[in-house]
């Protein structure tokens, strides 16, 4: 199996433990939980990982930005929705794969891209 366990992969994970956390001590629930997606995220198959760290970075900046746990739980909620209703949206993308258009599925990269880093003058290295 790729990636690692960990005990939120065993089904150990206590809501309310976490939520107690929260409220006595914010700081150590952030980083555990900061450590449960990182180890969940590692238990996916290598290929997807990078899309999983993606999705996750999405979803912090919409917590962050965010006035209230309710208003980030809406955000989330409406982000979701709208990658499986809205447009290139996992409803679109399936009609268009039974009716024959792959135009819609987009290949998953054999290996990543590579760039040529450039110098600039002046600039220390």
């Amino acid at each position: 199996m790729e990636g690692s366990k960990d005990f939120a992969l065993e089904s150990d994970f206590d809501f309310d433990e976490f939520v107690a956390l929260s409220a006595q001590d914010p700081e150590e629930f952030e980083r555990r939980r900061s450590a449960l997606i990182e180890a969940n995220i590692l238990a996916a198959p290598e290929r997807l990982q990078q899309r999983l760290r993606h999705m996750q970075c999405r979803a912090d900046l919409v917590r962050d930005s965010a006035h209230s746990p309710l208003d980030a739980t809406y955000k989330l909620s409406t982000m979701m929705w709208d990658s499986v209703t809205g447009p290139r949206g996992l409803i679109e993308s399936l009609n268009a794969f039974l009716q024959g258009d792959s135009s819609m599925l987009t290949p998953l990269p054999e290996k990543p891209e590579k760039a040529t880093v450039l110098a600039f003058p002046g600039a220390k290295p």
